[in-house]
């Protein structure tokens, strides 16, 4: 059941329409545009002082960036669980509210990178590895030493 209602031309036409029409809107008379409607212009000295007062904001966000930089490698360094030659990429997560490099968010990010990647884990060992000459390693009896007499 649609009741759904479909006007023809002819119900549309001015005798079927009420005879208390809607009043006529006037248009808003225009107000005279001023003479130079052009766009907003500032001094050149203005538009320098603002270039110049960004290029120094670019220039010391750049420092800023390169510091960060290096207290994250040297973070990452001195945890010495990654291979020397990896620099570990410096992102806002690393960096705490105040915008310092967090030393806890670089461990972090080292555990998750060594988890995801294990081959950039240091291959430096840890623990002292008998190689070479030994001064205080114990020699061997052998049948030499006592033939020679060597061995009491």
């Amino acid at each position: 059941m649609n009741d759904t209602i479909q006007a023809t031309p002819n119900d549309l036409a001015p005798e079927h329409v009420a005879d208390d029409p809607a009043p006529a809107v006037e248009p808003a008379p225009e107000e005279p545009a001023p003479e130079d409607a052009g766009p907003e212009t500032y001094s050149a000295e203005y538009v320098k002082g603002l270039r110049e007062e960004a290029a120094a904001h670019r220039v010391r966000a750049k420092r800023i960036d390169e510091a960060n930089g290096r207290l994250v490698a040297a973070f990452a360094a001195a945890d010495g669980r990654l291979v020397p030659d990896y620099a570990l990429e410096v992102s806002d997560d690393l960096l705490d509210d105040g915008g310092l490099v967090d030393p806890d968010a670089v461990t972090e990010a080292i555990d998750a990178l060594i988890t995801k990647h294990p081959s950039l884990r240091s291959r430096r060992p840890t623990t002292s590895l008998p190689m070479g000459v030994q001064p205080e390693a114990p020699t061997a009896v052998g049948w030499l030493d006592v033939i020679r007499g060597e061995v009491r």
